[in-house]
Parts: structure tokens; sequence; C-alpha cells
């Protein structure tokens, strides 16, 4: 289902798994190639050494480049079904205060995308994402293989 970035915006943000890491979806531009996310350090997300658990930095990472490519080629009538594949995790310093996501992706990504679905009928790329305190430090740097492939025909079963 196509929705308008404050839909997916609202949508993310009541997500359970995302709702109760206290994971906000602050910003997602008009063209799906931008999203902010901030994780909120709470005793919700807290590990036993005081930092923010691992598997919460997983989850804030692991949906939104998806998320963006499958918007970006529903509004270009192209249906896809996406996934994370693959994450690889680099951590530098602890997670011990909150903690910003900044999801970007290009016109150039947008192109080579277009031209793996024509070609294969499937996306598969990595892209990186850096994790930043609110001292401006990377704490982790993620790198996501997204994969993604043309839905089958027939009923649409995605949830957004």
């Amino acid at each position: 289902m196509k929705l308008s970035p404050l839909g997916v915006k609202w949508m993310m943000n009541l997500y359970p798994p995302l709702l109760f890491n206290r994971i906000v979806v602050q910003e997602i531009s008009p063209d799906f190639l931008y999203a902010r996310v901030l994780i909120k350090k709470s005793f919700l997300n807290r590990n036993l050494n005081g930092t923010i658990f691992g598997g919460t930095l997983f989850s804030a990472a692991d949906p939104f480049f998806s998320v963006l490519y499958w918007q970006i080629f529903l509004r270009k009538k192209t249906r896809m079904e996406a996934w994370v594949r693959a994450i690889e995790g680099n951590y530098f310093k602890p997670a011990n205060s909150n903690i910003t996501l900044e999801f970007k992706l290009t016109i150039q990504d947008i192109e080579d995308a277009e031209i793996m679905v024509d070609k294969e009928g499937r996306i598969k790329k990595w892209h990186i994402i850096n994790l930043v305190n609110d001292k401006g430090e990377v704490c982790v740097e993620f790198k996501i293989l997204v994969y993604m492939r043309k839905a089958k025909s027939g009923k649409d079963k995605s949830v957004f």
C-alpha cells in the first residue's frame, strides 16, 4: 500500500517492536530518499551495563532502507517485497545516550536498483548506516544488505 511519508512515519512509530524499544521515526523526506530515526535511551532498552541493548540497535537499523525503497518503487508502479538479508556490525563505543540514525538513498541508488529489477527481477544492495550518540560520535556502524524482489501477482500481503 502506498502511503505518504507522514503515514509511514506514524505506522512505524506505532509498530510494537519499535515502540517498545523507544525507537522513534522523526522524519521521512517527501521523496523517501531520507529518514531520521531516534533511539531514546530508557529503562525499556537498557542492558546490564546501562547502555542501549544491542537488539534495540539492530531493530532501529533493520527496516528503514527496505521501507524507503519499497515506497519509492510503489510510486514507480512496481510492487516489491522487501527484506533485510544481512546486517554486519562494528561497535566502536557504548551506546550510553540517545542514538540517531540517518538513512540516505541517492538518485543513483534508485537508478541502479531499477536496472537490477529490470535485469534480474530483484535487488541486492549493501548500505552503511552510522548510529551516532548525543555528542556526535559514531557508536556503531552497520552494513545492511537490502534484498527486494518483484511481488508475485495476486493479493498484496504488505502490512502498509
